[in-house]
């Protein structure tokens, strides 16, 4: 079968008698504001990708437990989900986005590899993330999710870009075998310290609107990034970046609770390729 387009079924209570286990192009499941269960979709092992989009009595997606390789899969605006955890889902070949769930609270994922990035963004009451057997993801972002206070993901090895954004609860990310990053972004977290990394390669470091950041522990092994930036904290020294030699472009750091002499001191110490802003 190509597509499947589920839309606007204003008596739809669940899809039983679909009975698929593939679905080569598209799964479309949206606007049905009386269905409460995907069951009917409990055989589908294979999609292309899946929408699950403003089923207002939508409460669970246990029908998607069979579900082990999909293109991309949304799961958005659906007020009465509150946990979405696949048991078989191995690999979504692009992206995976949780969003606008306001009743979710867990996201647990047994996912190894995303191809295009995970985003978990506006779910506003979004406590914890687990995906311990994630081990490679294009980019991960988490954003205006205030109660999110746990993202575990102890086995990934390598992201693209890390965006932790709005997430006032989160003090501390798992996510010690993260060697590799090409950027990471921080804004308006919890973070003490950056010790729940062990990076062995980082390009971008941008922080700002962090004041419980006292620390930049955690960056112990860089020794060259892209571009630095910390504005917004309360970092009162540069532990944790003894090692850094380099930055080839950018460096910012201002609005912070160490500066004058002891800033000026440690950027003499570098060799920086663009422009430097200290206070």
């Amino acid at each position: 079968m190509g597509d499947l387009a589920i839309i606007a079924n204003a008596q739809l209570p669940d899809l039983a008698g679909l009975e698929l286990s593939t679905i080569s192009s598209s799964v479309t499941v949206a606007a049905n504001p009386e269905l409460s269960s995907l069951y009917g979709l409990d055989t589908l092992t294979t999609t292309g990708a899946v929408l699950v989009d403003s089923n207002a009595m939508l409460s669970t997606l246990a029908a998607l437990d069979q579900l082990d390789s999909v293109g991309a899969l949304t799961i958005s605006n659906d007020p009465a989900l509150v946990a979405f955890e696949p048991r078989a889902l191995a690999a979504v070949g692009g992206e995976l986005a949780i969003a606008g769930n306001t009743a979710l609270t867990s996201v647990r994922l047994p996912t190894v590899t995303i191809g295009g990035g995970a985003s978990f963004d506006g779910n506003p009451v979004l406590a914890r993330i687990d995906a311990p057997e994630l081990r490679t993801a294009a980019a991960f972002h988490a954003a205006d999710d205030p109660k999110l206070a746990t993202v575990s993901a102890p086995n990934v090895g390598s992201i693209g870009e890390l965006v932790l954004s709005k997430v006032p609860a989160l003090g501390a990310v798992d996510m010690q075998q993260l060697t590799t990053l090409d950027t990471l972004t921080l804004d308006h977290t919890g973070f003490a310290d950056l010790g729940g990394f062990a990076f062995q390669s980082l390009g971008t470091l941008a922080i700002s609107s962090c004041p419980t950041l006292r620390s930049l522990r955690g960056l112990d092994a860089i020794t060259t990034l892209r571009s630095f930036e910390v504005t917004g904290t309360t970092v009162d020294s540069f532990t944790g970046l003894e090692g850094l030699a380099t930055v080839s472009g950018d460096f910012t750091f201002t609005s912070n609770a160490i500066n004058g002499p002891p800033v000026k001191a440690f950027v003499g110490h570098l060799s920086v390729g663009g422009k430097i802003s200290v206070d």
